[in-house]
């Protein structure tokens, strides 16, 4: 065990400052996620034609098989 004393006193108070920094940035952070619904950091795309959508749709559709 280090002294606790000095510089060595580190040792003690560097661990449960990062744990009560991660706790506070969750606390922070869990919330905001929450409040966001799926798809709210995806910008609304062009509209497209019906021709292209057709084709948009026909090459995805590769990938799926």
């Amino acid at each position: 065990m280090p002294p606790k004393s000095g510089f060595s006193l580190a040792a003690y108070i560097v661990p449960i400052a990062v744990a009560l920094g991660l706790l506070a940035l969750i606390a922070v952070l869990v919330p905001r996620w929450r409040r966001r619904g799926p798809g709210d950091d995806d910008p609304p795309g062009p509209d497209l034609a019906a021709d292209d959508a057709q084709r948009l749709d026909a090459e995805l559709a590769t990938f799926d098989a």
